[in-house]
């Protein structure tokens, strides 16, 4: 998945937002929905409790990165509840670019091209999870 220097740069990088995980959870949501408003409504909660399930949920990810099989377990665990939702797949790029774009804005002079590719990585590893497990669900759920 990711290589060592891709993992620390992520855990330096994420030791500066960690601070500031209120404002930027909801930072992020904003520029998401002012992107793809259309999305608003799969969200249920309030923006600040979206925010902090966000943040606490990206922590768990991070501190986890060393343990591969705990990790892709939880995310797998996130797909499933996100069955509920109507998701579809072009909706892990919208929230992939809202992510990085506010990773970027609040980083600035922290942030670099490598930093940007080991978060990239990094999320798009989380989506294509989460996507697969979503397909294999919704395939076994077809098919009982």
């Amino acid at each position: 998945m990711l290589n060592h220097r891709e993992i620390l740069l992520i855990k330096m990088s994420w030791s500066y937002i960690v601070p500031m995980s209120d404002t930027i959870g909801f930072e992020f949501y904003s520029y998401l929905f002012s992107k793809n408003p259309e999305i608003k409504r799969l969200f249920e909660n309030s923006i600040q409790n979206q925010s902090k399930k966000l943040m606490d949920t990206l922590t768990f990810i991070i501190v986890s990165l060393m343990h591969l099989n705990t990790l892709e377990n939880y995310i797998e665990v996130i797909a499933m509840k996100h069955q509920a939702y109507p998701i579809q797949e072009e909706h892990y790029d919208m929230v992939g670019n809202a992510l990085i774009h506010t990773l970027k804005v609040n980083l600035k002079q922290t942030w670099d091209k490598e930093t940007e590719a080991a978060w990239i990585k990094l999320y798009n590893r989380i989506a294509e999870i989460m996507i697969s497990t979503s397909k294999k669900h919704t395939v076994s759920h077809l098919a009982s």
